[in-house]
């Protein structure tokens, strides 16, 4: 649970806000997006009758999504295959003040399949994770920016009502303030788990971690300071991400513990398991919810 950015403590306010920005509810102002997928009908809408390959735009789209490709083991499922480069930290969770920045982004090697289709569940993350809390600066060029921007595009509507199913009011508050619960979306905690399984790649704790080993939710427990302290630190740009994790020694089933904090004040959880079947056992046993809470009696240092 988290109390949403301050200038949104109206959750029709905010979807006010937000429609002005797309048009009416019958989307007559919408405007068409560049995406890949655009890119993609475009090409093959142009390659008809008789004209020839170099004569259409599907030889530049080929190489734009081809040309970095190379083969070797995807961090993510572990298979050999054609891999790309991809963020572990969405870049949509960087404002545009970020682009010449000299911090080295987070990047493993991932396949077509482990890589696809996630864009449109990073956008959301971001955009709620964005009112998940008080605005930092980076929080507030982002919404004046590139999420306010996207409100623009084609499916803009949706991505606002997302936002919006998402605000609940604060109960017995007169002053009328709304929450959102990111624990409770699952497509959160899906771009989460995925967050954290590039991590265990990159940290060399282990590669090809699947989805189904993974836990992740909102910091429900408070974690002592002392033992948030003794576990390794570093960031992914303070202002962005900050985390810690360390390596689970002493519980069975357990590899790896994860405290993430985005923007400076939104905490998650997340517990990387030795398989999806050690993760199935204790979720049955209910011993995931102790777990959260005594995490920090778990993870060494």
């Amino acid at each position: 649970m988290s109390e949403i950015y301050g200038r949104f403590s109206d959750k029709g306010q905010f979807l006010t806000e937000a429609l002005n920005l797309v048009g009416d509810l019958g989307g007559a102002h919408l405007q068409p997006t560049k995406s890949v997928g655009s890119l993609r009908s475009r090409a093959a809408s142009t390659y008809r009758g008789d004209r020839q390959p170099w004569q259409t735009e599907w030889i530049w789209f080929k190489d734009l999504t081809m040309a970095k490709r190379r083969p070797a083991h995807c961090a993510l499922c572990g298979e050999l295959r054609l891999v790309t480069r991809e963020h572990v930290v969405p870049r949509g969770l960087y404002p545009d003040s970020k682009a010449n920045s000299r911090f080295q982004r987070i990047v493993i090697p991932t396949c077509g399949t482990c890589n696809n289709g996630t864009s449109d569940d990073d956008a959301h993350f971001r955009n709620v994770v964005s009112i998940a809390g008080d605005a930092n600066p980076a929080v507030k060029e982002l919404w004046d920016g590139p999420i306010r921007r996207s409100f623009g595009q084609v499916d803009g509507r949706r991505r606002a009502l997302d936002i919006y199913a998402l605000m609940q009011p604060v109960p017995r508050d007169p002053s009328n303030r709304y929450q959102v619960y990111p624990g409770r979306d699952p497509r959160i905690l899906c771009t989460l788990r995925k967050i954290v399984r590039g991590l265990s790649h990159h940290h060399g704790l282990r590669s090809a971690v699947g989805d189904d080993e993974v836990f992740a939710d909102v910091l429900k427990a408070n974690v002592p300071d002392e033992i948030v302290l003794s576990l390794q630190s570093t960031d992914a740009e303070p202002d962005i991400l900050t985390y810690r994790y360390g390596r689970i020694e002493d519980s069975a089933g357990l590899e790896s513990g994860w405290l993430l904090r985005f923007y400076e004040r939104t905490m998650f959880i997340g517990l990387v398991f030795e398989s999806a079947e050690a993760k199935r056992r204790l979720e049955a046993a209910g011993e995931l919810a102790r777990l959260q809470a005594d995490i920090a009696q778990s993870i060494g240092p």
